[in-house]
């Protein structure tokens, strides 16, 4: 650390070799007194240096007070300019910044006001500044730490930062956090422009799917409008002017598949919201008003990041109820459906990678639980399957068997061919 005594000197050496404005000098010092503004200190050390020299020209030392007035005017402290042309001294100029070529700190007030056009129309309390000053900007001021062996100073992006966050607190009263911001402003100290990123609100709750056809998430060059996303999509992203959602589900059923119950738990991550607040009840009664018989959602509340890998956890540990319309070339009798029920008491099948999925799943053996089932005749020539699986289970391959992918299956067991009609879960446990 530099002592009190050398600071003077220091500076001098420091000032005879790079131009430095009042700021980029006091910002070497800062740890000395976090209280003062970096330029108040860098102008005041200007200041001592001018009255040594003032004290040197009284001593008759010229040559030696010339060098220093100089070295201040270059610097662009003024008195030193003004004394140079009493003394009749020519041929002194000033220099822009070394560091900050006295682009980036006279600009904090245009960067708030463009700050405040940008966010004039989002909500937030807490916000965080980040920002980019160029590397070479950042290496000047660094190596004049490292020539001179101060261990005093302030990073410069630290002090953009610091200065920026502390207007933005005064002007708008909102607080500045490192931590969950609900916005992030990214301002170009050379652009001069500032980006706003909002983070996500995520709201849990639990769909219910009352239509096939519906699958859960978007699919490229479908109507958005056919899946469990796209309807709340339509209904929350204007509700809180975002950009987008994202829906993250306990598990998934298929296209085909009805969710029934008391809902599947979901995770909706509402991307870049201009709005952060909403009356959750009321967009719960215009998504079920709107979706009247294709799907209904309940249980709407504020939640944050973590629950999106609870629910993902959910989707793994829970089991489901499903009852599935099965067409049989014969219905089995009484005592071959007796017989296969007790069989199918947490039953541990394996099942392949089912055949419809190959495409897009790692062909690989999974071991999965069946822990009941109950079959009971509809028709003739059709039979209900109400049945509880461990997560992940492929259900409609238990069924048929997908050409002995899935051992033991049902067809299997019952030793007779069978194929779904339709397929409903009715309910989620473990959740």
């Amino acid at each position: 650390m530099v002592k009190s005594l050398e600071i003077l000197e220091v500076s001098r050496l420091i000032l005879s070799k790079y131009s430095l404005c009042d700021r980029c000098l006091g910002r070497q010092f800062h740890l000395l007194n976090e209280k003062t503004d970096n330029e108040e200190i860098g102008h005041s050390i200007k200041f001592c240096l001018y009255l040594k020299a003032i004290s040197l020209l009284n001593e008759g030392k010229r040559k030696v007070a010339v060098n220093i007035l100089r070295t201040l005017a270059k610097s662009g402290f003024k008195q030193s300019k003004v004394t140079l042309e009493s003394l009749g001294v020519k041929n002194f100029y000033e220099e822009k910044c070394y560091v900050c070529n006295n682009l980036i700190f006279p600009n904090l007030d245009t960067f708030f006001r463009l700050m405040e056009s940008q966010i004039s129309d989002v909500e937030f309390n807490t916000f965080q500044v980040t920002s980019f000053i160029p590397k070479e900007i950042i290496r000047k001021d660094d190596s004049i730490k490292i020539e001179f062996g101060i261990s005093t100073g302030e990073n410069i992006k630290t002090e953009f930062n610091r200065l920026l966050s502390n207007l933005i607190e005064e002007k708008t009263k909102k607080k500045h956090v490192m931590i969950s911001p609900d916005v992030t402003l990214l301002f170009d100290s050379i652009k001069k422009s500032v980006a706003v990123y909002s983070r996500p609100v995520y709201v849990y709750g639990k769909y219910r799917k009352l239509s096939s056809g519906i699958s859960q998430t978007r699919k490229v060059g479908k109507d958005p409008l056919t899946s469990v996303e796209g309807l709340l999509a339509s209904v929350f992203v204007p509700a809180f002017k975002a950009k987008d959602v994202k829906l993250h589900g306990a598990g998934r059923e298929d296209v085909d598949a009805l969710m029934l119950g008391s809902g599947r738990p979901f995770v909706l991550e509402i991307i870049e919201p201009k709005k952060r607040i909403a009356n959750l009840s009321f967009l719960e009664d215009t998504f079920n008003s709107s979706f009247n018989g294709i799907a209904e959602i309940g249980s709407l509340r504020f939640c944050n990041r973590k629950d999106v890998v609870k629910i993902k956890m959910i989707g793994e540990k829970i089991s489901k109820v499903y009852r599935l319309k099965v067409e049989v070339d014969k219905i089995p009798s009484k005592e071959e459906i007796a017989k296969v029920e007790k069989i199918v008491q947490n039953l541990v099948i394996s099942q392949r990678t089912p055949t419809r999925v190959l495409w897009r799943r790692t062909d690989k053996v999974r071991k999965k639980i069946i822990k009941w089932i109950k079959i009971s005749a509809i028709n003739e020539k059709e039979i209900e399957v109400v049945l509880e699986a461990q997560g992940g289970t492929y259900v409609k391959e238990f069924i048929d068997g997908d050409n002995g992918r899935t051992k033991p299956s049902l067809a299997e067991l019952l030793n007779t061919p069978l194929k779904w009609k339709s397929l409903e879960v009715l309910e989620i446990k473990g959740e």
